[in-house]
């Protein structure tokens, strides 16, 4: 009897351990990869919030949905999701949450911190990653992203980046936190090759 209890245990403690490295489980806004986002949204919301996001990629696999300021937002002034296309469920394949810092880049630095510690923390068995990149959209150089990224086994993407837009360019300096699927992230980096 003694050695099925310690193997129930075992097992049980094992799952937590899993489920502490699985992204499902961390939410923004109360979302998570692999959610329908009709239960968050009304399907008339997402159609009017669908964006050309993705008008240059190759294959057409995902469209974005941005919804600003939305009356369930606690933390976050916009978010962004991708939905398959066809996809009669709405299910999430990538969630990002924005937080704007027009002029403050300092605070967008310090708030990444504070998210990217808390992350650490959750997900310990990811491998962290930072870079400091120039964004390509800015011919000028000058704008830049400063990631820092924890990558899964499964291929699986949660991050917390700094977006430092030139005054050239016609963006709002932002903290992006977001989840990015296997498959999303595979079909991403394709699409960028």
């Amino acid at each position: 009897m003694r050695v099925f209890i310690v193997v129930l245990v075992l097992i049980f403690s094992f799952q937590s351990w899993t489920k502490a490295d699985d992204i499902r489980d961390f939410e923004i806004e109360g979302m998570s990869i692999g959610d329908s986002a009709l239960d968050f949204f009304s399907k008339e919301e997402i159609k009017e919030n669908i964006r050309d996001y993705y008008e240059n990629m190759k294959i057409k696999k995902y469209y974005p949905v941005e919804i600003y300021k939305h009356e369930r937002f606690k933390v976050y002034d916009s978010v962004q999701l991708s939905l398959k296309i066809n996809n009669k469920d709405y299910i999430i394949d990538h969630i990002v949450g924005l937080i704007f810092y027009d002029n403050n880049i300092n605070g967008c630095y310090e708030k990444q911190k504070e998210v990217a510690k808390e992350l650490t923390l959750l997900f310990k068995n990811a491998e962290k990653l930072e870079t400091d990149t120039k964004h390509p959209a800015d011919v000028t150089g000058k704008s830049k992203i400063k990631e820092i990224n924890f990558w899964f086994k499964l291929g699986d993407v949660v991050g917390a980046d700094c977006y430092d837009w030139s005054d050239k360019m016609d963006y709002v300096d932002h903290l992006r936190v977001g989840m990015l699927s296997d498959e999303y992230n595979t079909w991403l980096e394709n699409e960028q090759q």
